[in-house]
């Protein structure tokens, strides 16, 4: 079976679908980032008793929250998505792959046939499964390794990648997240002198080291802050190693460059899961 015949046999409810966490209607702003870190998720459901009303992620932090220090202590309900898109626990994988494909999801609650919240479906949900399909695949060298054929021959130039855009360490971080509003992005890559990368900055790091502690953005460079330990791939490598670099380090996005450290692009799980859709369609 290609990778697409895979999807279409696995049920939603035999995915990971653990990263997220529950917070209580009324809950504070900065209760539920803590909750958020403590747990190392990127989304909280927002719960009145066990009634799911609202979702709360990194990137309703990075658009409401991080620049607004009044509105910390107020409910979280006044920033949460409210009734958000939800997926049975029965769907097929490559239902959920095309509804989050469709309408740019990252985080869709799954629920069960009562109605009832029980898990949160990712891109790291996904990525996860794919890339166990192609790792069981290389384990067991197959003589027609159509999984892993199909993303292993296929090199990082074969997907549409984003423009990278870069700062210096010296941007400020209100510079830096109005580039990421504005740009609609959630990663810049930090370059020195020489236009080579040495670190990136991404809706985590506003999540977990600047939303409800730093309310002095203008005051404060992101060479600070950023992500120094970055996974950087070439065009050249397949599909399938940025696939397990991202499962692994649960990142949805890799910069590409160039033999001397010059960003030339970035790959997110997004193009990746496009790409499955696209190229193995029955």
């Amino acid at each position: 079976m290609n990778i697409a015949e895979h999807f279409t046999i696995q049920q939603v409810e035999r995915l990971d679908l653990f990263h997220y966490c529950r917070v209580a209607s009324g809950c504070t702003v900065e209760a539920t980032l803590k909750k958020l870190n403590d747990s190392d998720s990127n989304c909280a459901f927002v719960m009145q008793q066990t009634r799911l009303v609202g979702i709360f992620t990194d990137r309703d932090v990075l658009r409401k929250v991080v620049d607004t220090p009044q509105r910390w202590a107020d409910p979280i309900d006044s920033v949460m998505t409210r009734t958000p898109r939800t997926v049975s626990s029965k769907a097929t994988a490559m239902d959920a792959l095309q509804l989050m494909n469709g309408h740019r999801f990252r985080n869709v609650p799954v629920m069960d046939e009562r109605d009832t919240a029980v898990g949160n479906l990712t891109h790291f949900s996904l990525m996860r499964f794919a890339n166990t399909l192609v790792r069981n695949e290389m384990a067991r060298e197959e003589s027609e390794p159509s999984v892993q054929h199909s993303l292993s021959l296929v090199n990082l130039s074969g997907l549409m990648s984003a423009e990278p855009i870069t700062v210096t360490a010296e941007a400020t971080l209100r510079e830096c997240i109005e580039t990421m509003r504005k740009r609609d992005i959630g990663l810049l890559m930090i370059v020195d002198d020489d236009g080579r990368i040495v670190g990136v900055f991404s809706e985590r790091d506003v999540m977990t080291k600047i939303a409800c502690k730093i309310d002095k953005l203008e005051s404060e460079r992101v060479g600070s802050f950023m992500s120094p330990d970055v996974i950087k791939l070439w065009t050249r490598d397949s599909i399938a190693a940025a696939l397990h670099h991202m499962a692994q380090s649960r990142i949805r996005r890799l910069p590409l460059v160039t033999a001397t450290g010059q960003p030339t692009g970035v790959i997110s799980f997004r193009d990746i899961a496009a790409y499955i859709e696209t190229s193995f369609a029955m």
